[in-house]
């Protein structure tokens, strides 16, 4: 990496975290990050630590001149510097981050904590259950490529990329399915047979072919993922997720279809999809979201803004007007801590803001209390955090 790349990078960093972006500058840092292993743990490092969140405490917003352009180069030398950062990453410690949250108003909250015992994510945990149950750690024991007899499967710093050994007289054979589940804290990317990419959120699982055959391609899907679908024209690509069935020929869309939610939700980014449940069916253009209610089969659809549906795919969760309750099931599946409450306290606000994901869970239930929400109780040995209306 020469200097002038690592300053474009930085400074699209930078845009994100100000909203500022491009949809083709974050398509830019998605394929930067979707590389290899180093590069998304390296942006993890400068969205986590004091090299970016140092200067932005201290500042309301950045200029597009002198101030921007500073620390556009401090976060290009990190990244032309990362091989030695991940020499020192273990004295490195996570500075508190800040967040724009919404109550009547924005506002800032500068937190400068460090905490000895930050309830921090747990390590990924990713497994792949291949036809004969065997199951392979991805993220610690997974050998560098595996034959699955219909293809191989190879394995690098990217993640696993299937490549198909069919020939035509194998098309009538069975397919060979293959399954990724993700635990707490665990995230995955993959390429299918087809060229298909696919970004696995956590406490997800996804079934497919080791190999698609002729006609549609089928997978299944219960949780969340991001597809960019290699177009085919002859073989549909068709997701089947919990009721509803998502079906395209080639394009970029979210899935979130948690079985413990009452409603499947599906964000197109680009081109066109059909999504159907029971009798009912609509179209999508890019820009809108279905949401699929799973007790009638009902779907309506909305014009959205993409980013709130993506952003975990970026290292961020991000909210609009959200209601406190479901910001807690998003920061539940991600860290793994239970949370009890009253629907009435956490009902009774909304948060518009974005959540670094790396950063401690602590750090982010400080900045809701804050901004005016309920205080959190934690108990770290069983893992769960009581809720409770503030007393001042």
């Amino acid at each position: 990496m020469n200097y002038n790349y690592a300053h474009q990078l930085a400074e699209i960093i930078i845009k994100i975290w100000l909203n500022k972006a491009s949809e083709q500058e974050r398509e830019r840092l998605l394929s930067w990050l979707d590389e290899n292993e180093e590069n998304r743990q390296t942006y993890k490092n400068i969205i986590s630590g004091e090299t970016l969140l140092k200067r932005l405490k201290s500042e309301e917003k950045i200029s597009e001149t002198i101030d921007f352009d500073a620390i556009s180069r401090k976060i290009a030398k990190k990244l032309l510097e990362r091989r030695s950062q991940r020499k020192v990453i273990h004295t490195l410690y996570y500075a508190t981050g800040f967040l724009l949250i919404l109550i009547s108003g924005w506002i800032f909250w500068p937190g400068n904590r460090v905490k000895d015992e930050p309830l921090a994510m747990e390590s990924s945990k990713v497994k792949l259950i291949l036809a004969s149950g065997s199951v392979i750690n991805l993220d610690k024991t997974a050998p560098d490529s595996i034959d699955a007899t219909a293809a191989l499967i190879i394995k690098d710093q990217s993640g696993l990329t299937y490549k198909s050994k069919d020939k035509e007289e194998d098309a009538d054979e069975a397919e060979i399915i293959h399954k990724i589940v993700t635990e707490t804290g665990g995230e995955y990317s993959f390429v299918l047979s087809d060229g298909t990419k696919v970004w696995l959120n956590s406490l997800s699982e996804i079934e497919f072919p080791v190999s698609f055959k002729k006609g549609e391609r089928v997978i299944n899907l219960t949780g969340e993922a991001y597809f960019e679908v290699a177009h085919d024209p002859k073989r549909p690509f068709i997701v089947h997720s919990l009721n509803q069935t998502v079906q395209v020929l080639g394009t970029s869309f979210n899935i979130k279809a948690y079985s413990e939610e009452s409603m499947v939700y599906t964000t197109l980014v680009e081109g066109k999809i059909t999504v159907g449940s029971g009798g009912n069916k609509v179209v999508l253009t890019p820009g809108m979201e279905s949401v699929c209610l799973r007790s009638n089969n009902g779907i309506e659809t909305y014009k959205v803004n993409t980013d709130l549906s993506t952003a975990w795919r970026s290292g961020y969760f991000m909210f609009n007007e959200q209601d406190l309750g479901e910001m807690l099931k998003v920061l539940q599946r991600w860290y793994g801590y239970e949370f009890n409450y009253n629907s009435q306290i956490v009902g009774s606000n909304t948060f518009s803001g974005r959540f670094n994901k790396y950063s401690d869970l602590e750090n982010t239930l400080n900045s809701i209390t804050l901004a005016g929400g309920p205080e959190f109780i934690i108990d770290r040995d069983n893992k769960n955090i009581t809720i409770k209306k503030r007393t001042n």
